[in-house]
């Protein structure tokens, strides 16, 4: 019981962390390219995640690098850079709130591939926190307004689908990667590595690399942030409380990021807080303490 507890106590964490690169993102994406800094981040939180696994593993030598060359770990990262890719290539075809949805629906798909994969037992209790956390964030990110939806066009609404779906695989096949490697910064290394890579062809194709080059202190400072939090140190509190807690639990704790997202956007870029904001942010955290 402690083991989970503390389980839960890593994903809030992770979720608050995630929650919190929302709000720096949407004042960094306004100066540069998107999917540049989500490349950028990712290879610092790499830099980091690597360092990290060969001071810990320094004892066994090389030992720790061995799982860069296991083949689940590869397929996790490669599949990890694919959703961010999708998920950024999205928003220069939809709207932020059908992306945002939709990667929440795709996200949905999470029991479904645990069953399908019999990877985990899925119970009526998580998809059921899953379907209240699922209909929370739809009111969070539409703020009620469901007709906003109709202004996204249809290629961009499927790449965030993608994403989604993606993701939602990732988090099973993450699971069991985890509990095969034991330790977070054996699975979190590698993921991070594999991903910047992805996220490099993407970025050289899709990406404008001027405005970083040209970024001024304050959004490096962001960015710098984005890499040592996001990536280096919340996905070790993730992998940590997902040896725990199942790949459909922690889909529901992700959802969580979506009321952080409105709350300190709230109190920091003085974005305004309206009843279906805070009814749905309410659903999602009721989802978190509901699921098992």
């Amino acid at each position: 019981m402690r083991s989970r507890d503390s389980a839960r106590a890593l994903m809030v964490m992770a979720a608050i962390i995630w929650g919190s690169t929302f709000m720096v993102g949407r004042v960094i994406v306004r100066y540069v390219d998107p999917l540049g800094v989500t490349f950028i981040e990712n290879v610092i939180g790499a830099l980091i995640l690597v360092s990290a696994l060969l001071w810990k593993d320094r004892s066994s030598g090389p030992e720790g690098l061995r799982f860069f060359g296991h083949r689940m770990l590869v397929i996790l990262g490669l599949l990890n850079g694919l959703a961010y890719a999708a998920n950024y290539i999205a928003l220069y075809y939809t709207t932020a709130i059908n992306a945002s949805l939709l990667v929440n629906f795709g996200m949905a798909m999470v029991p479904v591939f645990a069953f399908l994969f019999g990877r985990e037992r899925v119970t009526h209790r998580n998809v059921m926190a899953l379907v209240i956390g699922i209909l929370g964030t739809v009111l969070v990110t539409t703020g009620g307004n469901l007709g906003a939806v109709v202004e996204g066009q249809l290629v961009g609404d499927l790449l965030a689908l993608l994403a989604g779906l993606v993701w939602a695989l990732w988090i099973v096949l993450a699971h069991d990667a985890m509990k095969e490697a034991e330790k977070p910064l054996r699975v979190a290394a590698p993921n991070a590595a594999y991903t910047a890579i992805v996220l490099g062809v993407a970025a050289l194709v899709f990406s404008d690399p001027s405005g970083v080059q040209s970024a001024s202190s304050m959004t490096w400072a962001g960015i710098i942030y984005l890499g040592v939090f996001s990536i280096g140190i919340a996905f070790l509190l993730y992998y940590e409380g997902l040896k725990h807690l199942g790949g459909t639990t922690s889909a529901v704790y992700l959802l969580l990021q979506s009321a952080v997202a409105v709350f300190l956007g709230f109190f920091f870029l003085g974005e305004s807080l309206t009843v279906p904001l805070l009814i749905g942010a309410a659903m999602v955290m009721s989802a978190v303490a509901i699921a098992d």
